[in-house]
């Protein structure tokens, strides 16, 4: 337990809690990203951790539980940009106490009155990473075998092989998340000298048990519709069916079974998907805080 300018903060607690930014990911929204693959690059000291890096007077401190915040319907419309907007002005400058934040003190404010310095990000878009890597993994593989085997149009069937094989990962995997490490330039002193802020700065005063929040970084979850069969033999099937336009003796039973078995392995590489997923609405989960 770490207390900070009066106010109890829960932090890790073994045994209850993901210890890692790969963990907290996979609680959060059943996506198992698998090693080397980063899932926190931007502005950290500890890419396991996902620990940001030290800037202002607050320390970092990790907390899990902390209270999530759903984007609203208007700003996931106008895009990330403005999920993000709505993220930092939800929980900069708000005051934090008995375990929630209170950013009703922000009534009537606009998001940009929050100033977007200090905000770093990293985007995860899921189908992307498996295209740039499962995808390109298995046409290379396929090219590979039908010119050995002096198959005519080769080329032309890879390309429809590739086509079709990125129209199954889009229509299965529409997943995509930040990281997001975002700071009140400034902090508490500025935060104070922010005319729009002043009601939070009273509320926060006129607590002895709250704190403002100067900092903030976790994940944004903007979309995570997951179909597991993604990982399964059925798109590839539907990719040769296509890319073959019937000439099914240009491979052998036994290429079929390594294609699939190295796809399963390449979507396998970049992540594990726990359940099916549906997750409708847009999601900030922070796991490290600043407080003041």
């Amino acid at each position: 337990m770490l207390v900070v300018a009066g106010i109890a903060v829960l932090s890790e607690v073994i045994g209850c809690v993901p210890a890692t930014g790969r963990a907290f990911v996979e609680a959060k929204t059943g996506i198992g990203f698998r090693p080397p693959t980063s899932v926190c690059a931007a502005a950290v000291i500890d890419s396991e951790e996902c620990r940001p890096q030290t800037f202002g007077s607050g320390q970092w401190q990790k907390n899990s539980n902390f209270p999530p915040y759903s984007a609203s319907e208007s700003a996931t419309r106008d895009g990330y940009q403005s999920v993000v907007a709505e993220v930092r002005a939800h929980y900069l400058g708000s005051p934090f106490y008995d375990g929630d934040v209170h950013a009703f003190c922000k009534q009537g404010v606009s998001n940009d009155a929050i100033p977007p310095e200090g905000t770093s990000l990293q985007d995860y878009d899921v189908a992307t990473m498996i295209e740039d890597t499962a995808v390109k993994d298995l046409t290379a593989q396929l090219k590979s075998a039908l010119e050995a085997k002096a198959v005519a149009s080769s080329s032309e069937i890879c390309e429809r092989f590739q086509s079709q094989l990125v129209k199954e990962v889009k229509s299965k995997v529409k997943a995509r998340l930040l990281w997001f490490v975002a700071r009140y330039p400034g902090g508490r002193s500025d935060i104070s000298k922010n005319e729009k802020l002043r009601p939070c700065v009273e509320e926060q005063k006129g607590n002895a048990e709250a704190s403002l929040v100067t900092g903030v970084a976790g994940y944004i979850v903007l979309d995570n519709r997951v179909d597991s069969a993604i990982a399964s033999e059925s798109p590839i099937v539907r990719a040769l069916d296509v890319a073959l336009a019937g000439r099914g003796d240009a491979i052998d039973a036994e290429l079929r079974t390594s294609l699939v078995s190295t796809w399963t392995h390449s979507v396998d590489k970049v992540a594990q998907f726990k359940a099916p997923r549906r997750d409708l609405s847009t999601m900030a989960w922070p796991l490290w805080l600043q407080f003041q």
